[in-house]
């Protein structure tokens, strides 16, 4: 009788082993399930996002590509300008460019910016460097570190300005001065005393920011349409003259430039170059795609010629 209940023991002891077996293998498999389910759906959103990200890309392209030919097809070269909204026109009867575009895909924002408004970096004197930052809200001392520091970051030689820095300063940064122009307005930020502050403004620090009024596009010189009234007044326009250009502009643009705003570095009653900006949202999403170019409009005979000065495609 005894032999019996051992053998009943180890028969129940052996079926309750396999059966927790079973248990930990279901459960086992239960997880390797779960995360395969997890992997498909990250997987599968990985694919969207990517199909997503490459069609919101190629939308961006496509709505840049068409503000080039708005640029292109500017049959009037004597003159271009902005309307009261600040969009560009440059045609003297013509119509401004459409910047916003619902499709099913999603939504497109394209912005043609002037950038022959603004003022070249590369080529702005110390003076008036000092009164742009002075203007922004730097007071007169760091004004004057930062301008130096700006004519040794551009020059080509290796002489310290008064404030300024050369090699020795940034090599605690792990880099050199450029000693060359500079290639975007961004570049500033690497520079001695700059920061994101002042050069895209802080309400907290009661700074209005550098970064609208500059560019690194060189032409025949800033645009008398386009020009803004704060850029005047930095570049030294005089309150009487400023008055005069922005009552002849409410009527329509000036073709007759005066003699005195070529001091000022005001010379043109067209643009040639121009800041690109176009953004793509998906629908039903918050994610946008945006890419940058500044162009150059190169006038060739009867047609212009595009020359990219940069791109930027991770704006």
């Amino acid at each position: 009788m005894s032999g019996e209940l051992k053998v009943m023991f180890r028969v129940k002891g052996k079926k309750g082993i396999a059966l927790m077996m079973t248990l930990w293998i279901v459960v086992l498999l239960a997880v390797v399930a779960a995360s395969f389910a997890v992997s498909m759906r990250t997987g599968t959103a990985s694919v969207r996002n990517f199909k997503e990200d490459i069609s919101a890309y190629y939308y961006a392209i496509s709505a840049y590509e068409d503000a080039v030919k708005f640029l292109l097809n500017d049959t009037d070269s004597a003159v271009d300008y902005v309307d009261q909204d600040g969009k560009m026109i440059v045609e003297a009867d013509g119509e401004t460019f459409r910047e916003n575009r619902e499709l099913p895909f999603g939504s497109v924002e394209v912005n043609i910016i002037d950038e022959s408004a603004k003022i070249n970096i590369n080529s702005l004197s110390k003076e008036k460097w000092i009164r742009l930052l002075n203007r922004s809200g730097v007071d007169f001392r760091e004004a004057e570190e930062i301008t130096d520091s700006i004519l040794d970051w551009r020059d080509r030689d290796d002489l310290r300005h008064e404030y300024g820095a050369e090699d020795d300063y940034y090599e605690d940064y792990d880099y050199a001065a450029k000693d060359a122009p500079f290639s975007t307005v961004e570049e500033l930020l690497l520079v001695k005393g700059m920061d994101e502050d002042i050069l895209y403004g802080s309400a907290e620090l009661e700074l209005t920011g550098i970064y609208d009024h500059l560019s690194v596009c060189s032409g025949r010189g800033i645009n008398v349409n386009t020009v803004s009234e704060d850029t005047m007044e930095i570049l030294g326009v005089s309150p009487l003259e400023m008055d005069s250009v922005l009552a002849q502009r409410a009527e329509g643009p000036v073709m007759l430039i005066p003699a005195s705003f070529g001091s000022a570095g005001i010379g043109t009653t067209i643009s040639e170059c121009f800041k690109i900006r176009s953004s793509v949202t998906p629908a039903g999403t918050d994610y946008t795609r945006t890419i940058e170019a500044l162009i150059k409009r190169i006038p060739k005979g009867s047609v212009y010629e595009i020359k990219v000065i940069y791109w930027r495609d991770d704006v």
